[in-house]
């Protein structure tokens, strides 16, 4: 009988550390290291349009990155920066990363952003840089030969602030606003 109880005893220990080995398995998020430094970017808030200066900002969270204000890294593309001197600061796991558009931006959706923040790279994100847009309708109105008259065109933009714009006057029409008094304070050319 006794042999029976070392037999039924060796058994029941192997089934204990079994157990225990299952239950203590590796956290596969962080290769069993629960310290394991992470940053994720969030999505584009604000509108970059190309060609104008503006400025977007993105929500960063990490996990085991002390409090403070890091220098950051981010693949960017032509014309983008990094914002806040290229420093990003978290507080509670959170952050903000703000990157600035210049002038010479151009149109595009690129998904292959990574930020690197106290040594690690988070995943990619995406930066959008919308276009600008000018749509000339058709003529309203009719002119006649030899008989002074008007005739209208409606314009339709997209991303293009309000307000004159002499730079989108056609060259071949630039010397007759310049000879006319009347077009010079209708356009501010």
């Amino acid at each position: 009988m006794k042999t029976v109880f070392k037999i039924f005893g060796g058994i029941v220990l192997v089934a204990v550390i079994g157990f225990a080995m299952i239950a203590c398995k590796e956290d596969d998020n962080n290769n069993g290291n629960p310290n394991t430094k992470t940053v994720s970017v969030g999505a584009q808030v604000g509108t970059l349009v190309a060609g104008t200066a503006g400025t977007i900002t993105y929500p960063v969270t990490t996990a085991n990155i002390a409090n403070g204000t890091y220098p950051v890294a981010v693949t960017l593309p032509t014309g983008v920066t990094i914002g806040n001197s290229g420093l990003v600061t978290i507080s509670a796991n959170a952050g903000t990363l703000t990157l600035e558009g210049g002038t010479n931006t151009t149109a595009m959706t690129l998904n292959t952003l990574t930020l690197t923040l106290d040594g690690s790279t988070s995943g990619t994100f995406n930066i959008t840089i919308l276009g600008k847009t000018v749509s000339v309708g058709a003529q309203v109105g009719t002119l006649y030969d030899g008989t002074a008259g008007t005739v209208t065109y409606p314009v339709t933009t997209v991303n293009i602030a309000d307000g004159s714009n002499p730079q989108a006057i056609p060259p071949f029409l630039h010397n007759c606003f310049h000879k006319n008094p009347y077009l010079q304070n209708v356009y501010n050319v």
